[in-house]
């Protein structure tokens, strides 16, 4: 998130105040994540130390009531929010919602790299994910996967309008000149999701619980280097590959090693891996990239220099050889 979009840190301490009766001894802004409506925020008061997510616009609620369901019944590994002072899951400070947890001293599965025994706990915890039943009234406002990527429109609309496309500045010149160079495969890869979309749409069956972004920089090894699962922005009911696509031949952020995959399912159990799924899987991360990253280039003409060209080196590295656009056609020979 831009700075400027951000409250300002008065704004900031009296909101903790009066939503959360906190009293912050110092408040400072982490530059991590890749939401560009979101600022995140370390915590520290004489007590405790909490880790603040303020969102712009609308929340996903269920993203918010699914870590505490899965906290009250055991699942171990979640982090789920801060109760308010009225005993909600999140408030809201000028048009921002906020979400309070607490913060994890440690570092994160892909800095840090983890263990065999971490890798095993890694995947009971997200077996017993998987296999949660959830009750009324949070099954009803998680969302079921319809194989319909929100990213495709997106896509679908810079691709056809490129050739078009009016030149602001350089980052958007190399952009435009860079997707006509890839033309052709960024036309095959618009078409291969859409056809996978429709095959498992028609042929879909009973989903479990997915948390959609589990690689490991959401994986969080405390102090005692126990495993801690965090960034729920996206869960909903789909079939488990949408999980499993961060674990098997995963080249996301760090590639996942053969001996690490096989740790992890030494505690997740054997499954039938679904190929066709987790195509489609990998194919909807490309798309989400490329047009996130497009979009962001093309359309934030106030953003600053520094955001699009950290994003024009971003979606320029997807198509280089052992990248996710790589990994996704090995998966699709594979089914």
């Amino acid at each position: 998130m831009q700075q400027a979009l951000a409250p300002d840190p008065a704004t900031i301490r009296q909101h903790l105040a009066q939503t959360y009766a906190i009293q912050p001894n110092s408040i400072e802004q982490i530059n991590r994540g890749n939401d560009p409506r979101a600022a995140i925020y370390h915590v520290q008061t004489n007590e405790q130390q909490y880790f603040l997510k303020l969102k712009a616009g609308s929340i996903y609620q269920a993203g918010v009531l699914l870590p505490r369901y899965l906290k009250d019944r055991g699942v171990a590994a979640v982090v789920a929010p801060v109760d308010t002072r009225t005993q909600q899951l999140w408030g809201h400070c000028q048009q921002f919602h906020s979400v309070l947890y607490p913060y994890i001293e440690g570092t994160t599965g892909m800095d840090q790299g983890m263990s065999a025994l971490q890798w095993r706990s890694f995947g009971q915890q997200l077996r017993r994910i998987h296999t949660m039943q959830v009750r009324a009234p949070l099954r009803h406002m998680l969302q079921r996967e319809q194989f319909r990527p929100p990213w495709l429109p997106t896509v679908q609309a810079i691709h056809k309008s490129i050739n078009t496309w009016p030149i602001g500045d350089s980052y958007s010149a190399e952009l435009i000149d860079f997707w006509r160079v890839k033309s052709v495969e960024i036309s095959y890869l618009i078409k291969r999701i859409c056809t996978l979309g429709h095959e498992l749409r028609a042929n879909a069956g009973d989903f479990g619980l997915s948390h959609g972004d589990i690689h490991t920089a959401n994986i969080v090894l405390d102090q005692i280097q126990q495993i801690n699962i965090v960034d729920w922005d996206y869960p909903m009911f789909a079939p488990k590959e949408r999980d499993l696509r961060f674990v098997v031949g995963s080249v996301i952020g760090v590639p996942v090693q053969q001996h690490e995959e096989q740790w992890f399912f030494e505690g997740y159990g054997q499954p039938t891996i679904d190929y066709k799924a987790l195509a489609y899987y990998r194919y909807e991360r490309v798309i989400q990239d490329l047009g996130d990253y497009a979009q962001r280039i093309l359309l934030r003409r106030d953003a600053p220099q520094a955001f699009k060209q950290a994003a024009l080196q971003s979606l320029r590295s997807r198509f280089l050889a052992g990248n996710i656009i790589e990994s996704a056609y090995q998966a699709d020979r594979a089914r």
